[in-house]
């Protein structure tokens, strides 16, 4: 009888891509929402391997974004501006900023994602793919897995839970050279709103079962006014 209650949500007709898609959204906050936005600025303290860093993050509409790590009066700064990505690495002694080649620019460093809008969000328009990819458990939550698609080539798996809709994991190749190319999984947790606009406080990043990376966030401010010229020194 457990077993059967316990598979019983799987024994009808399950939802399409689409719909999966459509409750994350709603509990993120809803399409209309996350279309208005113009700006975000997050703060916190990433946990690697033992070592806690404080960062802040600034986001423009549509693509511009800015990332500090601040340790022992050293920093490390990362940035898009529109079209050149550049960075300053404090840690290895540099006062200039680097231009970054290809996508780089746009890549956060250690894994978490650079992007002023989740990829669900109006996903077709911007030209990404996504289908349907089975069931997943992340802590004891079922989930539905979707594949998605960017550039050709760049997939990820993300995983809903069927309850909430909530985005738990996502799997996807690293971009950091020091992981060489290996998969890593992304667990978000602790979700917060403010101002209409739901995010997950703690992101936990894996390789083969091992954490490698804790971010917590501290505050999150949606539509700050931020200045275009701060995305360039």
């Amino acid at each position: 009888m457990t077993f059967a209650i316990a598979l019983s949500p799987f024994c009808f007709a399950q939802p399409s891509a689409d719909e999966i898609i459509a409750k994350y959204v709603n509990f993120i906050g809803g399409e209309s929402q996350w279309k208005g936005l113009r700006s975000m600025y997050i703060s916190g303290t990433y946990n690697y391997g033992g070592l806690k860093f404080d960062f802040v993050s600034y986001a423009l509409s549509p693509n511009l974004y800015k990332y500090i790590v601040k340790y022992n009066g050293k920093r490390f700064v990362q940035s898009f501006d529109g079209k050149n990505g550049w960075k300053i690495d404090g840690f290895s002694k540099d006062t200039t900023r680097k231009i970054l080649k290809g996508s780089a620019g746009k890549e956060m460093a250690n894994e978490a994602d650079v992007e002023f809008l989740p990829p669900f969000i109006n996903y077709k328009k911007r030209g990404f793919l996504v289908w349907k990819d089975g069931i997943d458990t992340v802590e004891e939550k079922i989930c539905y897995k979707l594949k998605l698609v960017r550039n050709g080539n760049d997939t990820s798996t993300f995983s809903f839970d069927t309850t909430s809709g909530a985005l738990l994991k996502k799997r996807a190749r690293s971009t950091n050279t020091e992981l060489d190319k290996s998969m890593i999984d992304i667990f978000y947790s602790n979700y917060k709103e403010n101002d209409g606009y739901k995010v997950p406080f703690q992101w936990v990043v894996k390789t083969n079962d091992q954490t490698i990376l804790t971010i917590l966030v501290n505050m999150i401010y949606p539509n700050l006014y931020i200045k275009k010229s701060q995305f360039k020194n």
